[in-house]
């Protein structure tokens, strides 16, 4: 089991938090690019969900050999640098006083751990965000902007372009900008389509870790081609993602792929499964209520 501890502070600092995560609220969705959809104002998660099937449609129709990779990190708001995110602050244009208050906040502070009843001595905190903290999920997203903005800027990353229509068709077709990325908090999903953009990802990964001392988990992220079946990706392609030892799932697997809650599934067996696993949970739920013997008021 993954016990994380509860932060416990003054409630002078919530309340102080909560002014201060409003106003950065404010300025933040003049800032964070709109493919972040995590605590951010009237962007809801489902869109990314919902995006992706469209695009996985679309790539099974047009036989796309490209590959969508959700990465993975490791405790994300546990290993969030001091000095970066200052950095990145004051990069973005917020005043020293401001970034000078975030460093009092979150790494001036002394902590000390319950244990069981039992009080240690008082630790320097001197790198992560709070868990739970109220303007902790905006900071993180603050956080991640470099490494979503290097991925975007990149040119040598293409993404994925939704295909024109068929000459048979009487619809008229707008030609969109590609995707490479959807965002939500620290699940980060990017589509590729060859081995020279999967190194090109890695690379910014890899410099975003060393800035931030993030950690990225490799054998906790996932690839999956857009398309459905692995036969349409390129042999070297494919080999350089099962050399990187991410996880794969494709229209063999026998078990379908969670994004941000939305199952991702490519045959009627990987929909049934989710669909049977759904009619359980409900089925459990049903039958703990049932023991209880509740009202019909509660």
């Amino acid at each position: 089991a993954n016990w994380r501890p509860i932060s416990l502070i003054n409630t002078d600092c919530k309340v102080f938090t909560r002014i201060l995560n409003g106003r950065v609220i404010e300025a933040s969705t003049t800032v964070i690019n709109q493919l972040q959809a995590g605590f951010m104002p009237n962007r809801f998660i489902g869109d990314h969900g919902l995006a992706l099937r469209v695009l996985m449609e679309n790539a099974s129709k047009c036989k796309h050999t490209g590959v969508g990779n959700a990465i993975d990190s490791i405790k994300a708001y546990n290993y969030v640098n001091e000095e970066y995110i200052c950095s990145v602050l004051s990069r973005f244009g917020f005043p020293a006083a401001f970034t000078n208050c975030i460093r009092s906040l979150f790494f001036n502070t002394q902590i000390v751990i319950n244990m069981n009843g039992f009080l240690t001595p008082s630790v320097h905190q001197r790198r992560g965000l709070r868990q739970g903290g109220a303007i902790s999920p905006i900071h993180f997203n603050f956080a991640l902007e470099p490494l979503i903005l290097s991925i975007l800027h990149d040119s040598s990353i293409q993404g994925y372009a939704l295909s024109a229509r068929p000459n048979h068709s009487t619809l008229s077709h707008t030609s969109h900008r590609p995707l490479k990325l959807f965002a939500y908090a620290d699940d980060l999903l990017v589509l590729i389509n060859s081995e020279n953009e999967l190194a090109r990802v890695k690379d910014h990964l890899m410099c975003y870790s060393a800035a931030s001392n993030s950690w990225v988990n490799l054998h906790k992220s996932g690839a999956f081609p857009m398309g459905g079946k692995s036969s349409l990706v390129p042999t070297e392609f494919h080999r350089s993602l099962q050399d990187m030892r991410f996880q794969w799932f494709d229209s063999e697997c026998n078990y379908y792929l969670r994004y941000l809650g939305y199952p991702i599934f490519f045959t009627n067996v990987q929909r049934n499964i989710f669909c049977n696993e759904t009619i359980l949970k409900l089925q459990r739920s049903v039958d703990l209520h049932r023991t209880r013997a509740i009202s019909v008021y509660g």
